[in-house]
């Protein structure tokens, strides 16, 4: 049998409040551990148990997330953050940056291409000038 959660009904309810202390500054799972004083790896364990009690924290720590998801963008858009801490920020709720690449040879465009079809494509134009 494992340890025994220390997950209470008082720090769910307090937990709910924390999004209302972070008027002008952004929600984090760092912020929140702090607020109730407790270890990060305790919010993680929380949303993984089965328990209503832990249902109702899993819920609160997503909507923290979802938060803090919204202010980065808006924070972003506006520039009141940081570009390359929002762009970082964001990866961790499923933003990517993604890059095209158009080449172009003897002014004919050849279009938008994976990396890996650039990689082959120049080794067999590398192959063809060795000849």
């Amino acid at each position: 049998m494992g340890r025994p959660t220390d997950l209470t009904n008082e720090l769910v309810e307090k937990a709910s409040g924390y999004l209302g202390t972070c008027i002008g500054v952004l929600p984090t799972k760092e912020g929140l551990a702090i607020y109730l004083d407790v270890a990060r790896s305790s919010l993680y364990e929380w949303c993984k148990g089965d328990t209503e009690l832990h249902k109702d924290f899993s819920d609160i720590f997503d909507k923290i997330m979802a938060e803090q998801g919204q202010r980065l963008i808006q924070g972003g858009i506006y520039g009141r953050f940081n570009s390359t801490i929002t762009k970082l920020m964001l990866s961790k709720h499923d933003y990517i940056e993604q890059h095209q690449t158009d080449l172009t040879s003897k002014g004919n465009e050849i279009g938008a291409i994976s990396a890996d079809q650039a990689e082959q494509l120049i080794r067999a134009r590398a192959s063809r000038s060795d000849s």
